[in-house]
């Protein structure tokens, strides 16, 4: 019965509410008759009680369980009782001359008001609580919209986590077989990735600075697996003092540039560019199409999470284009960032 008055605010707003209603209609009547009639205070509860009952009961429990035969009957029922008792125990006397009726007259408005009165205190019920109803519907849905993105997000994370580690130990293998002299620094730039994706990448944001160093990194890491890299380019400009970023929503296009930016003489040219200024950052990456071909309106797993991504965390705040002009890949981003 009490579930209702569990939230203390919706306790305190009824009882405001209520409060200020008989404040009113008691100086009102205090105004016209110089006091305040004993039975118009009962009055008032038995329609405070009316309310509730309604409120509390007959509307969730019959109207909105589409009992609303049994509900009406008993609406009904109610509402003409409660107009009896208030005509034979609670009438409140006269003693002012603005009604037009005498006390004697065979007609009398008192109990078609008295009707009208408690059907108006049942249509007010039936729209609070439908609204009440409607609005924890509301709610209920954005946080099962919340938590289902939320959800989303970490699937998504957790893809590009693997498909990251896959690429580069690829790279570590590569340098291995080659008995290559960079495969130990390559070992310790992958430690320091690893590290920022596992301590760093938690975080709803993180500082910029430090995404551009994961991005430096990256790079390193590949420049040291590749044997033509004198075109593999990476350049960052502008200030990001204290700008905040969503935790690897870059890497995927990176990682993308690197994988189809060789071709079969075994040549690589990968630009990136990134800038900063005012609250927006600026992403540029064009990379051949080396002889990992991609299919046509497919950009790979990495790409696709990214923009689905974009679309959860930053919606209506990028610009994305993505394009292949002569043979080669080119993704142009901005970005509004977080201060």
């Amino acid at each position: 019965m009490w579930s209702f008055f569990k939230n203390n605010g919706i306790v305190v707003k009824h009882i405001f509410v209520w409060s200020l209603i008989i404040v009113a209609i008691s100086l009102q009547l205090y105004y016209l008759t110089d006091r305040i009639p004993y039975p118009f205070l009962s009055r008032i509860s038995f329609n405070i009680g009316l309310y509730y009952l309604n409120y509390i009961y007959l509307v969730p429990y019959l109207l909105l369980n589409r009992k609303k035969v049994a509900y009406w009957i008993i609406v009904f029922v109610l509402c003409i009782g409660v107009a009896v008792v208030f005509e034979k125990y609670l009438t409140v006397p006269r003693q002012w001359d603005y009604f037009k009726y005498a006390k004697n007259s065979p007609y009398s408005p008192k109990l078609a008001i008295t009707l009208v009165v408690n059907f108006l205190l049942i249509f007010i019920g039936i729209s609070n609580k439908i609204f009440d109803e409607w609005s924890k519907r509301e709610k209920r849905e954005k946080e099962v919209e919340k938590q289902q993105i939320v959800d989303k997000l970490e699937y998504l994370k957790h893809q590009i986590n693997p498909h990251f580690l896959f690429n580069s130990l690829n790279s570590i293998y590569s340098l291995s077989v080659k008995k290559s002299d960079n495969a130990p620094e390559a070992i310790i730039t992958l430690s320091d990735l690893m590290r920022y994706m596992l301590y760093q990448t938690d975080s709803e944001f993180v500082p910029l600075e430090k995404e551009l160093d994961y991005i430096r990194n990256y790079f390193n890491l590949q420049r040291l697996r590749i044997a033509k890299s004198e075109k593999v380019n990476l350049r960052i400009e502008g200030l990001n003092f204290n700008y905040k970023i969503r935790p690897l929503i870059l890497i995927s296009f990176i990682e993308n540039a690197f994988k189809y930016g060789t071709n079969t003489d075994g040549n690589t040219e990968i630009d990136v560019r990134i800038y900063i200024e005012k609250e927006r950052l600026f992403f540029y990456c064009e990379n051949i199409i080396g002889n990992m071909k991609q299919k046509e309106n497919s950009y790979g797993i990495g790409l696709k999470n990214t923009r689905e991504r974009l679309n959860l965390l930053y919606p209506n705040q990028y610009e994305l284009k993505v394009e292949t002009v002569n043979n080669k890949f080119r993704i142009e981003l901005i970005l509004n960032l977080e201060v």
